[in-house]
C-alpha cells in the first residue's frame, strides 16, 4: 500500500469541511422532456417530444451536510459533555509546622478531625 492510496487526516477534514460549507458538488444526470407543437400540412397541431440529457453539478444534500457537521463536531469534541473529575476528592492539607508536632493555623485541628471523607464533624471542635 502506498501513501497515495489512503487519505491523510488533513485531507479527510478538508473534504468534510467542503461538504459542510456546501462548496463541494456532485454530478447528476438530468433528463428534460419538452413537448414541441408543430403545425402539420392538414392544419392540425401535433406535438412531438424532445428529450435533452445533460450532466449538472448540484450541491450536497442537507443530510450529507448534517453528517459532515456531526463527524467534524465529534472530531473537535463539540458534543462531549464536560467531565466531572472522577476518583477520590482532592484535599489540600497545610501541614507546615512552626514547631515539630504542632500544626500551623486554626484549620490544622479541623483537618485532623475530619477524617478520610473530608467533611466537618457536627458539633464543637476540640482544641
Amino acid at each position: 500500500m502506498t501513501d497515495n492510496e489512503v487519505a491523510r487526516r488533513d485531507e479527510v477534514l478538508a473534504a468534510l469541511t467542503r461538504i459542510l460549507r456546501r462548496e463541494a458538488t456532485e454530478s447528476a444526470i438530468v433528463t428534460t422532456r419538452e413537448r414541441v407543437p408543430t403545425l402539420c400540412a392538414d392544419g392540425k397541431v401535433r406535438y412531438t417530444e424532445r428529450t435533452d440529457t445533460r450532466v449538472v453539478e448540484i450541491p450536497p444534500k442537507i443530510s450529507d451536510v448534517n453528517r459532515a457537521a456531526d463527524l467534524l463536531g465529534r472530531r473537535c469534541g463539540l458534543w462531549d459533555e464536560p467531565r466531572e473529575p472522577s476518583g477520590p476528592d482532592v484535599r489540600i492539607v497545610d501541614d507546615v509546622t512552626a514547631e515539630a508536632g504542632q500544626a500551623a493555623g486554626p484549620e490544622a485541628g479541623a483537618l485532623r478531625e475530619t477524617g478520610a471523607k473530608g467533611g466537618r464533624r457536627k458539633g464543637r471542635r476540640r482544641e
